[in-house]
């Protein structure tokens, strides 16, 4: 019994990362059945089905779902875990020195991955425009007349076009 536990341990942790986060919900139930099935005796008929931690939450859908005190959930991104190299911090600075703006929305993944690769100090010198009316401190009238139209996108200033700001999009929404 137990060489068949190991062995089912196995074949979840041989599986592709695609599936890395359903794997280790499966390997905590198999090693919660496991430790449960050791047990001598048990005082306790029935378990308790408590939310997630926020750092599950978090790692899942890159944002959380918070309700304020007017009933209005609100979905704030997830903070930015990865540390800046100096490089990313100078061209941040710089940036942010012409006024450059990225264009988002909270459930992008596009847009949680550039905020990752920026890094936490870089990110809190990149201006940031929230687009859906659901994120945080959404913007969507602002995006929508700046046309943007897909995510993430990125304004660098007025220096080149005649008709308003110089927009490189990203992702369609």
């Amino acid at each position: 019994s137990q060489k068949s536990s190991t062995n089912k341990i196995s074949q979840y942790f041989i599986e592709d990362d695609v599936n890395a986060v359903s794997n280790r919900r499966n390997v905590f139930k198999l090693l919660t059945s496991i430790v449960s099935g050791l047990a001598v005796s048990s005082t306790i008929t029935s378990q308790a089905n408590a939310a997630p931690p926020f750092a599950v939450i978090a790692e899942e859908l890159g944002y959380f779902p918070v309700t304020n005190r007017d009933g209005e959930t609100i979905n704030i991104p997830a903070r930015v875990t990865r540390h800046s190299t100096d490089q990313a911090i100078l061209l941040s600075e710089y940036l942010k020195s012409k006024g450059s703006v990225m264009y988002g929305a909270f459930w992008c993944p596009h847009c949680r991955n550039q905020r990752e690769i920026w890094g936490r100090e870089a990110w809190d010198n990149i201006g940031y425009v929230e687009c859906s009316s659901k994120g945080y401190k959404g913007e969507p009238n602002l995006c929508a007349l700046k046309n943007v139209d897909g995510f993430p996108t990125w304004s660098f200033g007025k220096e080149s076009k005649e008709n308003g700001d110089n927009l490189v999009g990203g992702e369609m929404p």
